[in-house]
């Protein structure tokens, strides 16, 4: 089949963060048994940057996009474009994510792709493309192509959760007016669609009792787990280290590393004063660069994450907020790392804590992390358990495959490739 990605990012190794770098996987997948095209934004500083998805088969197609990268005169250009979108996002009651991708230049350049090249599938990958999807719809002829909108995770549930954890009324306030204006957005995109995925089946059900949509699946994000050779969480000797991962453009990843370092560390510390913590991740923000020093090291971005795996005993991932599957505790669980982290952090992963260790509470969080690094033979069965699950659930070419069924089973129902527009 002819398959058609939508993207509001180029995905490339250096990315730095857990969305990009699934999309950057998936195509490379999906190019494994489909003739396969990405069509997607870029920012200023990333020509070249395609060239992993070319070498692997994907033939890439870009729309220019002012970003933070943009300077000098592009700068203002940045600032006005920036403006412009917000007054339209308040004027129409949309999100401004919503808002700040919904461009016309895409819009023209989709509406070309799908004249010209003909895909069987168009899938759009966030919520907050989902116009994109909806243009599809709206501009195919006849049956033709199968349109498919990957949520990566809910807008609404993200907010609600912002809302509950909202310490004085005027924060709550601006999360009650986000939280509405993402209810609105989904609500609506379950039409703009064929197929509609959610990444975990908690997303699924909080989209289903919203909008009571037939077309919702659960299809999970995965991890390269082939590439990665297996650590030995049990096997490393010297000072205890465990190991947090996370792009700090992301809040809820800078308020799991604040709150490892202000309210976790130091409990394990209490118990492993030699402890050391690597923190990991592109721009860490000045609450986090302040705690560099002796048992805190902060590298910032780092090409390759294998040598941190392998030094650490415990890999961390202390999130309290956010949704959707967090890519860097699969990649952990797929290297074979012993995971310590929240019923949040092990959402549409593993929920039961069969391969990874689930603590909502800091100090049981804390507690949980010392134990481990009492323990070498906890850590290694605990490894051993995360890679087996993720090889067995999370693999790419199993994900494909259960996207071909979703496309195939829903073009079976209709009696064609697609549905009619809505």
């Amino acid at each position: 089949m002819r398959w058609l990605v939508v993207s509001p990012y180029l995905p490339h190794p250096a990315i730095g963060h857990g969305g990009g770098t699934a999309v950057l996987q998936l195509c490379r997948a999906l190019a494994r048994v489909h003739d396969t095209r990405l069509l997607c934004y870029r920012r200023e500083r990333e020509t070249g940057l395609e060239s992993s998805l070319v070498e692997a088969g994907v033939d890439v197609r870009t729309v220019d996009f002012r970003s933070e990268q943009a300077s000098g005169a592009s700068r203002l250009g940045l600032m006005a474009d920036r403006a412009l979108h917000a007054l339209r996002a308040a004027r129409d009651g949309r999100p401004l994510m919503v808002a700040k991708y919904d461009r016309a230049a895409m819009h023209e350049r989709l509406r070309a792709e799908l004249s010209r090249w003909n895909p069987d599938v168009v899938q759009v990958e966030y919520g907050f493309m989902a116009p994109c999807a909806r243009t599809v719809v709206e501009a195919r002829d006849g049956e033709r192509p199968h349109v498919v909108l990957n949520t990566h995770e809910l807008g609404s549930l993200v907010r609600l959760r912002r809302a509950a954890a909202a310490t004085d009324r005027r924060r709550r306030r601006r999360c009650g007016r986000d939280l509405a204006d993402w209810a609105r957005h989904e609500t609506s995109v379950v039409h703009w669609a064929d197929t509609v995925t959610c990444v975990t089946e908690g997303d699924r059900r909080v989209l289903e009792a919203m909008t009571a949509a037939t077309n919702l699946a659960t299809v999970p994000l995965g991890t390269e787990v082939e590439s990665f050779p297996p650590v030995d969480p049990g096997g490393r000797t010297g000072a205890p280290r465990v190991l947090f991962v996370g792009s700090f453009a992301h809040p809820p990843n800078a308020e799991g590393a604040e709150r490892l370092l202000a309210d976790i560390l130091p409990r394990v510390r209490a118990r492993h004063p030699a402890v050391v913590a690597e923190i990991v991740g592109a721009n860490p923000p000045e609450a986090i660069r302040r705690h560099a020093g002796p048992g805190v090291e902060i590298p910032g971005f780092v090409d390759d994450l294998g040598a941190s795996f392998r030094r650490a005993q415990v890999f961390v991932a202390p999130l309290f907020s956010g949704g959707g599957i967090k890519i860097k505790v699969l990649e952990a669980m797929g290297r074979g790392a012993a995971v310590v982290t929240t019923p949040i952090g092990a959402e549409g992963i593993d929920p039961t804590g069969e391969a990874c260790r689930v603590v909502g509470d800091p100090t049981n969080f804390a507690d949980t992390v010392a134990d481990l690094l009492d323990d070498a033979g906890a850590r290694a069965e605990l490894g051993r358990r995360a890679r087996h699950h993720v090889e067995h659930h999370y693999s790419w070419p199993a994900i494909v495959r259960q996207l071909e069924d979703l496309v195939q089973s829903s073009q079976a129902r209709h009696g064609g490739t697609g549905r009619s527009a809505p």
